[in-house]
C-alpha cells in the first residue's frame, strides 16, 4: 500500500509539472513570443510588469479590476499581485489609481473640464471618491491643485509681477 501511495504522489507531481509547463507555453504563444527558459523568472517578471503597466496606461480612462488585468496578462491574480508589488513597491490597484490621478492632473492643467467631468471621464465612482484619492496621492485636493495651476499660469503670464513706474 505504501508503494502505491508513493507512485501516485510521484505521478501527480509529474502531471502538475507538465501542466505548469503547458500553461507557460500557452501564455507565451498568446504574447507572440517563443517560450522563455523556466528558470529565467526575472526576465518574465519584468515583462509581466511592463505589460501590466502598458495595459493600465491604455485603459486609464476605464475602471479596471485586478482580475481583469490578470486575465488580460494570462496569469493568476495572486501571481500578478506578488510580482508587481515586488517590482514596484505598490499594489496593482494603487499603481493604477496613481496613474489615473496623474492623468487627472494633466486634465486639470489643461483647464478644459470641470473636476466633476474629469472624475467621470476617469470613471471614478463619485466626485468625492476622486477627490479623496487625489488628496491621498498629491496631499492637495483637486480644487487646490487647480488653483495652484491657475496661479502659476497667471504668474508666468506676467500677472504676478508688481510694476512700478
Amino acid at each position: 500500500l505504501e508503494n502505491e501511495t508513493v507512485e501516485f504522489a510521484a505521478g501527480q507531481v509529474i502531471k502538475n509539472m507538465i501542466e505548469l509547463l503547458l500553461v507557460e507555453l500557452i501564455r507565451d504563444s498568446r504574447r507572440g513570443k517563443a517560450a522563455e527558459p523556466v528558470n529565467d523568472l526575472s526576465g518574465s517578471e519584468k515583462t509581466l510588469v511592463q505589460c501590466a503597466k502598458s495595459y493600465m496606461m491604455e485603459n486609464v480612462y476605464r475602471k479596471l479590476t485586478l482580475e481583469e488585468i490578470a486575465n488580460n496578462l494570462g496569469y493568476s491574480v495572486s501571481h500578478v499581485s506578488s510580482v508587481f508589488r515586488k517590482s514596484t513597491g505598490l499594489s496593482v490597484i494603487n499603481y493604477f489609481i496613481q496613474l489615473r490621478i496623474g492623468k487627472a492632473k494633466e486634465l486639470i492643467a489643461e483647464g478644459k473640464h470641470s473636476l466633476k467631468e474629469i472624475s467621470e471621464m476617469l470613471e471614478f465612482d463619485s466626485t468625492q471618491y476622486f477627490s479623496s484619492q487625489f488628496k491621498k496621492c498629491t496631499n492637495v485636493t483637486p480644487s487646490q491643485y487647480a488653483a495652484t495651476i491657475k496661479l502659476k499660469k497667471w504668474e508666468n503670464a506676467g500677472g504676478g509681477k508688481l510694476r512700478i513706474r
